[in-house]
């Protein structure tokens, strides 16, 4: 197959600084689009999501209630609706990195939108070794899930270096300093927006 949602799987798991490049420059036929192929992941995501909901769970929202909060508290909630709803978080977090590697890379002269279309697929493909992490867990009993976000942090630095310039150190330390920026501010939000409401209970 040589184009189609599988072909961009598996350009983007082999070559995705060329295939985005392709995509923006060349030839669009070959491709899915970015927005799309990105929601019909973070779509099979919520139904692997709905499958094996307390293995999940108990590697993210969990901790949080180690902490000290209630189960039933508004910030714990904001992280189960977080993982409930990956395509807006993750749009939001796609946003808040496109605009960090525009601002880190910006000598490179691309734009906004060719920025936003790497971070997609990037985000997209994140969130199908995700998937395959859960399907694992679940099914084996073995938690890989403890070890995914560093799994999907290098594949996310690697992929964004790749399409800057992968034979520079510093692209794969910008990669992943706008990575961390933009997972901490989405956390932060949904940690201000539980605690404000918790506050006004």
């Amino acid at each position: 197959m040589n184009n189609g949602f599988f072909y961009t799987i598996k350009r983007m798991l082999l070559k995705p600084g060329v295939s985005v490049k392709e995509y923006i420059y060349e030839d669009r036929n070959h491709y899915i689009g970015p927005v799309k192929f990105f929601v019909l992941i973070s779509i099979l995501f919520g139904i692997t999501y709905f499958f094996f909901k307390n293995y999940v769970t108990a590697i993210t929202v969990q901790p949080v209630i180690d902490l000290g909060l209630a189960e039933d508290s508004a910030m714990t909630k904001m992280l189960a609706w977080s993982l409930q709803n990956t395509v807006y978080t993750d749009l939001f977090g796609g946003l808040l990195v496109t605009f960090g590697l525009k601002l880190f890379f910006r000598k490179y002269g691309y734009n906004i939108f060719e920025i936003f279309t790497l971070v997609c697929y990037v985000y997209g493909i994140a969130t199908l070794l995700l998937v395959f992490i859960t399907v694992i867990t679940g099914l084996t009993k073995f938690n890989l899930l403890q070890y995914n976000q560093y799994i999907t942090t290098a594949y996310f630095v690697w992929a964004i270096a790749q399409f800057f310039d992968k034979k520079k150190m510093e692209s794969y330390i910008k990669a992943f300093l706008s990575f961390m920026v933009g997972s901490v501010m989405v956390l932060g939000v949904l940690i201000l927006i539980g605690f404000v409401s918790d506050v006004l209970k």
